[in-house]
């Protein structure tokens, strides 16, 4: 039997688990999936998961900080013990994270096949750095990742460089994504397609992983505007979201919902805080949220959650929108991945399909599940 390694670092990569092992046979014969978790236990990742078990697979976790250093157990032994195991294929989802370029390096020696599954839009967007300041960065990612992996007790028995644009390791055999004509594929690499939540069995799957149920959030799932608050990247944009926001509660409705990030800044956490409308903390995938909506708007700034596709709904993502009021991130060359996904320049075009039936005028307030987060 072929074993098949997951290392996961966000809900995200948990969501595109679930599918790649209920929805997706792309190995061969017959396959045992194991999931390693090694999210950031400082900070506000994985709160979410509620019930791992109801993944169905093997899983374990790894106690380490936003570097890759041991909370608790040291994560060496986990990594000894994964490198004792007869593995036929280790799914990654960030190439530059220095446990996961070890993982790379030292088990692409072994014969496993090495995969590269997608982090959220970034086989889709290059950053076009000037080559001074790639390489500073570079060098200072590549210091950066000697250090944690040397203060683990982990030799790096390679040379690595980590200034390289996302997929073009050598010791990546494949990328998986949902749109392989889209993706910009700067490594040449062979590219397979995926399906993502796309069947109901991976989101009563996901539901019961996050204790999800829409309606403790969404009383209305019908004619509602749900705005996704993504990571910006420049003081502006902060400013510009708020007038956003608040657009979108002049608008008629049955209820506009912000759903944040988790890595959202407190200060600007508070301020969408404070202009009144009914904000989701919960550390769920947007994508779960989505799917379930009918007849709503989906909005954001350049979410991924929003490659989730729902017929029913109208969705916008307002990166032009930013890019004409000089919001946006300029070395962020982005591939529209989704046809579904309008990008208008101004707010008045974000409209409701014409089945959703709104009210004018609602009552906004802020709610937040006690000892949930985002």
């Amino acid at each position: 039997m072929k074993t098949i390694a997951y290392l996961i670092n966000t809900e995200y990569h948990l969501l595109v688990t679930a599918s790649l092992v209920h929805e997706n046979t792309l190995i061969e014969g017959p396959v045992q999936h194991h999931v390693i978790e090694a999210g950031d236990v400082t900070g506000r990742r994985m709160d979410g998961i509620k019930n791992r078990d109801a993944l169905g697979v093997s899983y374990e976790r790894w106690s380490i900080n936003a570097n890759g250093r041991s909370v608790g157990q040291p994560v060496r032994s986990r990594i000894e013990a994964l490198l004792a195991r007869d593995l036929h294929t280790l799914v990654i989802f960030l190439d530059d994270f220095p446990l996961n370029v070890y993982l790379i390096k030292t088990l692409k020696r072994r014969g496993v096949r090495i995969v590269l599954a997608p982090d959220g839009l970034k086989p889709y967007y290059e950053l076009t750095f000037r080559p001074l300041v790639r390489l500073r960065t570079g060098i200072r990612k590549t210091l950066s990742l000697y250090i944690n992996l040397l203060a683990e007790g982990l030799i790096p028995d390679f040379l690595h460089f980590n200034a390289k644009a996302y997929g073009t390791l050598a010791q990546i055999d494949e990328i998986w994504v949902d749109k392989p004509r889209l993706a910009r594929n700067l490594g040449q690499k062979p590219l397979r397609r995926i399906s993502i939540l796309q069947q109901a069995r991976t989101r009563e799957r996901l539901a019961q992983v996050f204790d999800f149920d829409i309606s403790t959030d969404l009383p209305s799932r019908q004619g509602v505007i749900f705005y996704v608050n993504n990571l910006l990247f420049r003081e502006a944009a902060y400013a510009e979201e708020l007038a956003v926001i608040k657009h979108l509660m002049s608008l008629p409705s049955n209820g506009l919902y912000v759903k944040l990030h988790p890595q959202t800044p407190q200060p600007h956490r508070e301020c969408i805080l404070e202009l009144g409308v009914k904000v989701i903390e919960r550390s769920v995938p947007a994508e779960l949220y989505i799917a379930a909506l009918e007849h709503s708007i989906v909005i954001s700034g350049w979410s991924a959650s929003l490659m989730q596709t729902n017929p029913s709904c109208h969705f916008y993502w307002l990166n032009e929108y930013f890019r004409t009021r000089g919001c946006m991130y300029e070395v962020m060359v982005m591939t529209h991945p989704s046809e579904h996904i309008l990008q208008p320049a101004d707010l008045q075009a974000i409209k409701f399909p014409p089945a959703a039936v709104t009210v004018a005028n609602p009552c906004h307030e802020s709610v937040r599940r006690s000892g949930d987060r985002c």
